[in-house]
């Protein structure tokens, strides 16, 4: 592969993961995010996609939720998770398309997929057929429960492996029922598992030239997660932990209003230093010494005396200034942000998180010229990811088959023909999302609010 440019350093630059080939399967989130991460740091990244499964696509958001003339190219859950990655299409219900398959992955380092348990093994496709084109192939397998075990064929997402972890059972208000943590906290940090397995077993293979199979559980990822808690009950026999915005052990340890609607702000303090501090800042330094206040056992005893005389005093203050007066005074505070704060936060602009990319088809498309997307918690000094492509559907069949393997014009054009490979999805009509409506949304509940300003917020050009 050729070194990537540094923009205007004038030096060649290659990244991390330059000149290490990954095949992926995937769908939804706990896999492509994972993949993404790798994509991002210089690996390329085919994923191997059917043209005849339409659900991924038809998710969104579509730009001003229109969907397109080509609207599986231009969806922002695509956008997001597809990043800097390769694009072709097989269909593996024809011998063609395995056999295809099994050809690239003679040529690949990583093999990741995240498909019930069975599905890649009903094609021929399993770690010990895979292992037979390339000894040392790594392959890694993402699903919910594992491939082993009495659940090994069970379906997932996130939302059930929240509670089957035990998760959700830990999330919520004394006395209420469980709440979910995250739309996506377990696919997440499932995605994480993946990118840091693929790199250990790259690591094992440089040092003993093996491959291996990694048979990923996101349910067992969501219990490693709540490792405290089982703890807790080894030790304790406790199971109930919903406590809200409270915390086990520190007080005050809350979520506070402020000025405006449904503007907060949260408040965390861990020793007594911190405490004193919180309440000169108040301006209430009696506080410290109130005897149902004095000791962190008395805060944790008197919880609701403690966080109505903070909320008296947040209350009719700015969020922001309130968690930047904390701060300064050296007490851990933070505004509760939307996503539009997010975009507007200088902190974030100073550290370039927020990148900004242009699809090369944008215009054509009728959305904008440039959007943003999310970067990466972390910089390199030597190596740092960029966004350098997002594919279209098929968009690199030709670059795969021909390049890659050395199909001809001729082959290639057959496949096509035969429908094992395509640049559009069957029955795309049919499953064309409907169009929809933010305010209509926000009307019968879908929506808790809707930012009609946030072209200007985003600094959207058309």
């Amino acid at each position: 592969m050729t070194p990537k440019k540094a923009g205007t350093e004038g030096q060649m630059r290659v990244k991390a993961l330059e000149g290490i080939r990954i095949i992926t399967v995937e769908d939804f989130l706990a896999l492509p995010f994972a993949t993404m991460l790798l994509a991002d740091l210089g690996a390329e990244v085919i994923r191997v996609q059917s043209h005849t499964r339409m659900i991924p696509w038809t998710m969104g958001p579509f730009p001003d939720s229109q969907p397109g003339p080509r609207y599986w190219d231009h969806n922002g859950t695509y956008d997001g998770w597809y990043r800097n990655k390769k694009s072709l299409t097989l269909d593996f219900a024809k011998p063609k398309g395995v056999q295809l398959f099994k050809e690239l992955v003679a040529t690949a380092d990583i093999v990741m997929e995240n498909n019930r348990p069975g599905v890649m093994k009903k094609f021929g496709l399993d770690y010990e057929a895979l292992r037979q084109v390339k000894p040392d192939i790594i392959v890694i397998t993402s699903s919910g429960y594992g491939h082993q075990g009495l659940w090994g064929n069970y379906g997932a997402f996130a939302r059930a492996i929240d509670a089957m972890s035990g998760m959700s059972n830990a999330c919520g208000y004394v006395g209420e029922g469980p709440v979910r943590t995250n739309a996506s906290y377990m696919d997440t940090t499932t995605a994480w598992h993946n990118a840091t397995a693929a790199m250990m077993a790259l690591r094992y293979r440089r040092k003993t030239g093996r491959g291996q199979w990694i048979d990923h559980s996101m349910y067992e990822t969501g219990v490693a997660c709540i490792g405290q808690m089982i703890l807790d009950y080894q030790v304790n026999g406790r199971t109930d932990h919903r406590i809200g915005n409270h915390h086990s052990v520190w007080a005050p340890h809350g979520c506070y209003r402020c000025a405006g609607n449904d503007e907060w702000v949260v408040i965390a303090t861990t020793d007594e230093d911190e405490w004193k501090t919180l309440c000169r800042t108040m301006g209430r330094p009696e506080l410290a010494t109130d005897e149902r206040f004095a000791t962190p056992m008395a805060r944790y005893d008197n919880q609701d005396a403690l966080n109505a005389v903070i909320a008296e005093w947040t209350k009719p203050q700015d969020r922001h200034k309130v968690a930047d007066l904390l701060q300064k005074a050296g007490v851990p505070a933070g505004a509760v942000n939307r996503i539009d704060d997010i975009f507007k936060d200088p902190h974030f602009k100073e550290r370039g998180f927020i990148q900004w990319y242009s699809r090369p088809d944008a215009k054509e498309m009728g959305d904008a010229l440039s959007r943003p997307y999310f970067g990466w918690p972390f910089k390199m000094s030597k190596t740092q990811p960029s966004i350098e492509s997002i594919p279209n559907l098929g968009q690199h069949n030709e670059y795969v088959l021909g390049t890659i393997l050395g199909k001809s014009e001729a082959e290639i054009a057959q496949l096509y023909q035969e429908g094992v490979i395509a640049k559009e999805p069957v029955d795309a009509e049919q499953m064309r999302p409907k169009p929809s409506k933010p305010g209509t949304e926000v009307g019968r509940g879908g929506l808790y609010k809707w930012d009609q300003d946030y072209k200007k917020v985003l600094g959207l050009k058309y």
